[in-house]
C-alpha cells in the first residue's frame, strides 16, 4: 500500500536529498518555468507575426538606415529576427514538454531554446547599434547601450542559474515519472 501511494504522488514533488550535503531540492522554479514556456512561445510567435508586417520595436531605427542608406539590408534583418521568433516558439513548447515530462533531455532543449532566444536578441541589438555609429547618432537620444549590454549579461546568467538548478535535480530526468513507464 505504501508503494502504491507513492507511486500515485509525482515523484517531482517528494524532494530529492543530496546523499551527499543531506540538502533538499524542491521543484518550485520548474513548475513556474513549466508556465513560463507557455507564455514565452505565445509571446514569440506573436512577435515573429509583428516582425514579419514590419512593425518591429526598431521599425523606425530600420526604415531611417534603409532611407539613408547605411544600413540597407535592415528589413531583411527583421526577416531574420522574425524567423528567429517563429523558431523559438515551438522550440519553447518542446522544451516545456519535456521538462513538464521529466524527460532526460528537457533541460538541454530548454537551454537550446534560450540561446535561439538571445541570439534574436543579440543580432536586433548589434544592427540598432550599427546604424547608430553609421549615422553618428547618440545611443542615450533612443537606445540605451547600457541597458541592452545589462539584458545580455542577464540572459546569460538566467542559463547559467538555470543550468545549476537543473544539474542540482537530474535525479529527477529520467525520462519520465514511474507511472509514465
Amino acid at each position: 500500500m505504501g508503494a502504491d501511494n507513492l507511486n500515485k504522488k509525482e515523484i517531482k514533488d517528494i524532494p530529492y536529498v543530496d546523499p551527499e550535503t543531506k540538502v533538499k531540492y524542491g521543484m518550485k522554479w520548474h513548475d513556474f518555468l513549466c508556465i513560463f514556456l507557455y507564455i514565452s512561445a505565445a509571446f514569440s510567435l506573436f512577435m515573429g507575426v509583428i516582425y514579419f508586417i514590419g512593425k518591429g520595436e526598431y521599425q523606425w531605427l530600420y526604415d531611417f538606415g534603409i532611407e539613408s542608406g547605411v544600413f540597407t539590408y535592415s528589413k531583411m534583418v527583421t526577416y531574420i529576427v522574425g524567423i528567429i521568433s517563429f523558431i523559438s516558439a515551438p522550440l519553447a513548447l518542446a522544451a516545456r514538454h519535456k521538462l513538464a515530462k521529466l524527460q532526460k533531455n528537457g533541460p538541454l532543449i530548454f537551454y537550446i531554446y534560450l540561446v535561439v532566444s538571445c541570439a534574436g536578441n543579440i543580432l536586433y541589438i548589434w544592427v540598432a547599434v550599427e546604424i547608430y555609429k553609421r549615422l553618428n547618432l547618440r545611443f542615450q537620444d533612443v537606445f540605451s547601450m547600457k541597458l541592452s549590454i545589462a539584458e545580455i549579461v542577464v540572459l546569460v546568467v538566467f542559463v547559467l542559474l538555470n543550468m545549476l538548478y537543473y544539474h542540482n535535480r537530474k535525479v529527477y530526468f529520467v525520462n519520465g515519472r514511474p507511472e509514465d513507464n
